[in-house]
């Protein structure tokens, strides 16, 4: 049986080619080689031994032995076209992978923006500046590079990025409503009363920088604004040459109605009301001053990680909730302003305005 070829099974009476493997003795005939290795060839496979015992390679030195040029030339290119395919189906699966760690990265950096809050971010490039600074310029050059797409700054009260064209936000892409500013969530529908105060907010000045919105109560037309520090004309938004007198015009402050709409209000029930009204506003909440007593609060060696931790999302979550009433008072403020305008303004609007700036339990 040894002397018969492996593919054949006839006897083998000339040349012939052997396994590789040492523990191997199957033999090939030359005819049956040349078709092995010429079908090897066109399959795109390295010619193997054909017993169901060994599936060896056959070595270079024998194929040379004993087949002939043309051969030998078709075995190089069975060789080549075995090795590219291979390696296309690795560089193939690779790239499934690059897909899947890329997706991975991505949630990951979903997770971390939406459940850790900007404040406990800026006390880690406290503690860690050198390492952080670097990923923190390349993240305010990208953002700045796209602002100018978009003055609005994202409603999210956790985020501090800006929102593009198309009212999605540029840190944690979060898509909002063009006409109420809501977060569109599936199957959204406008608060008319809220679409009603974004338009009427729209027609108030903004910094020609920034984008924030402003409002002066008094004093001279030369402003210098508290977020960026731009000087401008309050009355015409021309940047360069104000801010003169260093008034900084408070952010998101709204002007007091009572004293706008004082000669038109004859009712003492409203007049009183009203006061009633501007007394439950909110006072403003200062991020930086949040991020400077976090600062301090990490500072203190003598308290642990764990007390610090604690403190900071208090003092963090104390923040969020002014701002989320400043921005509800504001709303408010706005609707009330409006029916002011229009002269529709009763004690009963006014008694569900202060109904809705505290809110009971459970709304």
């Amino acid at each position: 049986m040894t002397d018969d070829c492996l593919i054949c099974f006839c006897p083998i009476d000339g040349p012939y080619i052997m396994c590789g493997e040492s523990f191997c003795i199957a033999k090939v005939c030359v005819d049956c080689a040349k078709l092995l290795i010429s079908y090897s060839e066109k399959s795109e496979l390295i010619p193997q031994c054909p017993s169901a015992k060994c599936r060896g390679y056959y070595l270079l030195t024998e194929i040379k032995r004993v087949l002939d040029k043309e051969t030998v030339g078709k075995y190089y290119q069975a060789c080549f076209r075995s090795i590219i395919k291979e390696k296309g189906v690795v560089a193939k699966k690779a790239n499934e992978h690059q897909d899947i760690l890329e997706q991975l990265r991505k949630e990951r950096e979903h997770f971390l923006k939406t459940n850790f809050p900007l404040a406990i971010s800026t006390v880690a490039m406290v503690a860690f500046p050198s390492k952080l600074r670097r990923i923190e310029k390349q993240r305010a050059t990208r953002i700045a590079e796209q602002i100018n797409a978009s003055n609005k700054i994202c409603m999210n009260l956790s985020c501090n990025g800006h929102l593009d064209k198309d009212m999605i936000c540029m840190v944690c892409e979060t898509e909002f409503c063009k006409l109420c500013e809501r977060a569109l969530e599936e199957n959204h529908k406008c608060n008319k009363e809220d679409a009603e105060s974004v338009k009427l907010i729209g027609h108030l000045v903004k910094c020609p920088h920034c984008g924030i919105t402003i409002q002066r109560s008094e004093g001279c037309d030369n402003m210098s604004c508290a977020n960026c520090d731009t000087k401008f004309l309050y009355s015409t938004g021309e940047t360069g040459g104000g801010g003169s007198h260093n008034q900084k015009i408070q952010i998101h402050e709204p002007t007091k109605l009572s004293t706008v709409f004082k000669d038109n209000i004859t009712s003492p029930q409203i007049f009183t009301l009203l006061l009633e009204f501007e007394a439950k506003q909110p006072p403003l909440a200062s991020e930086k001053g949040a991020i400077t007593t976090l600062r301090k609060m990490y500072r203190n060696v003598d308290e642990s990680d764990e007390k610090i931790a604690k403190k900071i999302t208090c003092n963090y979550n104390t923040f969020l909730k002014r701002r989320y009433a400043m921005k509800r008072y504001q709303y408010i403020a706005a609707s009330l302003e409006k029916a002011f305008h229009k002269q529709e303004v009763t004690a009963e609007l006014l008694e569900e305005a202060l109904a809705r700036i505290n809110p009971a339990k459970g709304q």
